[in-house]
């Protein structure tokens, strides 16, 4: 009977005990840390697929361009040597994400803290059914205490109970305000490594596309001004002015 009052209680999550203020000031604020890491992880996911597809886009237009240029002279050369370029930085980009890069490597310790910080919803789990059980055998004793008729013998048993569940609950509670204050102390270093995979990846994104696509840029500073001053007023021909001037047909 007993432990079927307690399988209740615990499944209906009713205590008498109420949470401990630090405990929920830890895990309010690592609920916030956890919710700040994932969101700039997914960031880094998400720019990391956008230099992807800004390189597939580059090497699409340059292999057209290449395809369909008809003449052979200097851009056609430019044109080829900027398909080549994209399909070298295409490997560059890449690399930024591969397993053994520096990007990666950090951010795997980012992962493991935030998964670090998601287990301690198992040590949470643990803490409220400890908690329940004190609070269900605290209930319990001030019933059986205040009985019109106490009966002594289940008053000892329970009171020793008591003194278990509040033992369990109290060591546990110690226990997992520490592992919540361990991993809230590591918070800057975490920060700043999450901080650092960011831009870091940034960083190795465009230095690969500085050096790679070196000739291309090259190559547009080079012809920027010719093109600044190109005429595109083609004139026409004198036959074609006199037939515009002298239009209709003749009697």
């Amino acid at each position: 009977m007993v432990l079927h009052s307690l399988k209740k209680a615990k499944s209906f999550g009713r205590c008498s005990i109420p949470e401990s203020q630090e405990f929920q000031e830890y895990k309010l604020r690592i609920e916030n840390v956890v919710k700040t890491l994932e969101a700039n992880a997914l960031a880094n996911r998400e720019m990391a697929a956008l230099w992807k597809k800004l390189g597939a886009e580059q090497k699409k237009n340059a292999e057209n361009f290449m395809n369909m240029y008809p003449d052979d002279d200097e851009l056609r050369t430019a044109a080829v040597s900027a398909h080549g370029s994209c399909m070298e930085n295409e490997a560059h980009v890449s690399s930024v994400t591969e397993d053994r890069s520096s990007c990666v490597v950090v951010d795997r310790a980012v992962k493991q803290y935030i998964a670090e910080m998601k287990n301690l919803s198992m040590d949470y789990k643990r803490l409220h059914e400890a908690r329940t059980e004190f609070g269900f055998y605290q209930d319990k004793m001030a019933s059986l205490e205040a009985a019109k008729r106490p009966d002594e013998e289940k008053i000892d048993r329970n009171r020793e109970k008591l003194m278990d569940a509040q033992t369990n609950y109290e060591d546990l509670l110690a226990w997992v305000i520490e592992r919540q204050e361990d991993l809230y102390s590591k918070r800057k270093d975490i920060f700043k490594a999450s901080f650092v995979v960011y831009w870091l990846s940034q960083a190795k994104y465009v230095e690969h596309s500085s050096r790679d696509f070196l000739q291309q840029f090259g190559f547009g500073r080079k012809h920027e001004k010719q093109m600044l001053e190109l005429d595109i007023n083609i004139p026409r021909g004198k036959e074609s002015r006199d037939s515009g001037s002298h239009g209709g047909i003749a009697a």
